[in-house]
């Protein structure tokens, strides 16, 4: 075995004095806390001691390797030896080193806070005596205010005394002459009372005068309204009368005319042919007379049953928005009504500032419409429709006239109505409506010149079938709603047949 010269470390003695410096720095950081000198110089007293121990201990391992190197077994006691030691060493100095740090950092905020208390403290003591000389300026000026409030009150209690005396004497008088008003006024109330019940008195008799000089007026009124509506009812039958003596005599008068001008014409043409007998052409014209001879009865007729021109007018307006529409009433698109009767579609059409032309049979009411100034003439109305010129109308019109065609004549209107009507031209035809059961069996023979109901389905097929397109059935004229029965689907279906539509028009286009 090599002996080493090296010294060897007594451990135990090694760990006696760390034990001792660990005690020894807690027994200087307890003396720091007590001690009352700065904390700077005590901190750094500290943190030295702090760093002389770590280097101490990082010294320990290093003198092992000196005496172990001659023998492997020293050398491997020694290492774990050294471990040991390192290892204690490390754990009692970072736990002392934590607890040295937390106390150094308690320390320094514990002597900021000092410094900052002292500085406060300072200040305070400092506001304390302003505040001492403020409150002795207070006591100073408290005391000034409170004897002049003393001798205010003082002026005031007095003054406050002077008015009450017043006060109370004027309130004396004021009650003493309360006291006279009040006897003035109940002497006026009781002459008042004497007036009131004077006057009540004199009320109730001209009340009772008021009340029977109005039983009297209103027997006087009852006999003057018996009277005035015996005089109205009077008045109205007397009107009615006289409306029909006016037409009477209007009626004769024309019935009057006609047969002037029809023997005027036989005087004529018999005065021609005298004493040889009449040719055929004017055998013609004397037949061609003999239709007309009943046209002022049938103007009596139309006037009796067809309605006051107003009513038609108003019923014919529905028409217009069409018209305006499609541009139709205009130089180039002119209307053309057939059978215009009396002239309403006419006068509607040129209160519409459109173009329309219209044609009759019946010489009486021809002459009405030239009268009042239309555009009408007398004529057949498939004879004129012949002579109109293809593709020549915008508008083909005929209201109440279909009805008293034969049917070959019906055709031969529709085959017309077809030619003569420009492309984008509209043809109307209004007729009576069968299916209104009133109008089928009854209003419709009203006129004993119809022939036949045309229910609605089979001249919308015969306009189709002679060359009009999209045709539409329009339903017009339902009786009024107060006709009606309510309150079950059998009573609708009872109105559909008895209340429903009167007439429906027949509109058909040319493409």
């Amino acid at each position: 075995m090599i002996e080493s010269n090296t010294p060897e470390i007594n451990v135990d003695e090694l760990m006696v004095k760390i034990r001792e410096e660990v005690a020894r720095r807690r027994a200087l950081s307890l003396s720091q806390q007590e001690d009352s000198g700065p904390m700077a110089i005590d901190l750094a007293r500290v943190n030295a001691n702090l760093q002389a121990a770590e280097h101490q201990a990082q010294h320990v391992g290093e003198a092992v390797p000196g005496w172990v190197r001659f023998g492997r077994i020293k050398r491997k006691i020694a290492q774990r030896i050294a471990r040991v030691v390192l290892y204690l060493s490390n754990f009692i100095i970072n736990q002392q080193k934590q607890f040295n740090v937390t106390i150094l950092s308690t320390m320094r905020a514990m002597s900021d806070g000092l410094g900052r208390l002292e500085n406060r403290f300072g200040e305070q003591v400092q506001q304390k005596d302003e505040v001492y000389q403020t409150l002795g300026v207070l006591r100073e000026t408290i005391g000034r205010v409170e004897r002049e409030q003393r001798a205010a009150l003082q002026r005031l209690e007095t003054e406050l005394a002077q008015r009450e005396e017043r006060t109370q004497g004027v309130e004396r008088e004021q009650r003493a002459a309360l006291q006279r008003l009040e006897t003035e006024l109940a002497q006026r109330e009781e002459r008042t009372q004497g007036v009131e019940r004077e006057q009540r008195a004199v009320l109730q008799r001209l009340e009772t005068e008021l009340a029977q000089r109005e039983e009297r007026t209103q027997g006087v009124e009852r006999e003057q309204r018996a009277v005035l509506q015996r005089l109205e009812t009077e008045l109205a039958q007397r009107e009615v009368r006289e409306k029909e003596l006016e037409r009477t005599l209007y009626h004769l008068k024309i019935n009057l005319i006609q047969q002037e001008r029809r023997i005027t014409l036989f005087l004529e043409e018999a005065r021609k042919r005298l004493p040889e007998p009449f040719d055929q052409p004017q055998l013609h014209t004397l037949v061609n007379e003999a239709q007309h001879k009943l046209d002022a009865l049938y103007v009596s007729f139309e006037d009796q049953f067809r309605g006051t021109r107003e009513d038609i007018k108003e019923r014919l307006r529905g028409y217009l928005p069409l018209l305006k529409e499609k541009s139709i009433g205009t130089e180039q698109m002119p209307i053309l009504d057939i059978g215009c009767g009396r002239g309403e579609w006419v006068e509607v059409l040129q209160e519409g500032q459109l173009v329309a032309r219209g044609v009759d049979i019946n010489r009486v009411l021809v002459e009405e419409c030239q009268r009042r100034g239309f555009d009408v003439v007398e004529d057949d109305a498939l004879a004129f429709l012949r002579r109109v010129p293809d593709a020549s109308v915008g508008a083909v019109t005929s209201f109440h006239l279909i009805e008293h065609l034969p049917f070959e004549q019906l055709i031969a209107l529709f085959d017309e109505t077809v030619r003569i009507l420009k492309s984008g031209g509209v043809a109307i035809f209004e007729t009576p409506n069968p299916q209104n059961l009133q109008v089928g069996a009854c209003n419709f023979y009203f006129d004993p010149t119809h022939r036949n109901p045309l229910p609605s389905p089979t001249v919308r097929f015969l306009a189709e079938a002679r060359g009009l397109c999209r045709v539409e059935v329009w339903n017009l004229h339902p009786f009024p709603e107060r006709w009606k029965l309510q309150g079950s689907e059998l009573a609708d279906r009872f109105n559909d047949f008895f209340y429903g539509p009167q007439d429906y028009a027949v509109v058909g286009w040319k493409i």
